[in-house]
């Protein structure tokens, strides 16, 4: 809700993440159809690891050739939390 938040104000520039969120709301000019929308960790724990993971980490990218193992569990718990 807090990222929500952030990209809807339209007076960010004094924020500590100004260039991230300006950089978003560029992506998001693109001709193509985004939805954003609130969910609870619970309902969306796929995207939660992958932040776990990354914030972990020190490659600015990491191309994933295979998923992580725990992932099917989690996406199959992710079904239960969909509209």
């Amino acid at each position: 809700m807090h990222a929500l938040n952030l990209i809807s104000r339209t007076y960010i520039l004094l924020h500590c993440h100004a260039v991230e969120i300006l950089s978003f709301l560029d992506l998001l000019k693109i001709y193509w159809n985004v939805e954003l929308i609130h969910t609870l960790r619970e309902g969306n724990q796929g995207a939660d690891m992958f932040t776990k993971l990354g914030s972990c980490g020190h490659e600015k990218l990491y191309i994933w050739h295979d998923r992580p193992p725990s992932l099917i569990s989690i996406l199959k718990s992710d079904t239960r939390f969909s509209t």
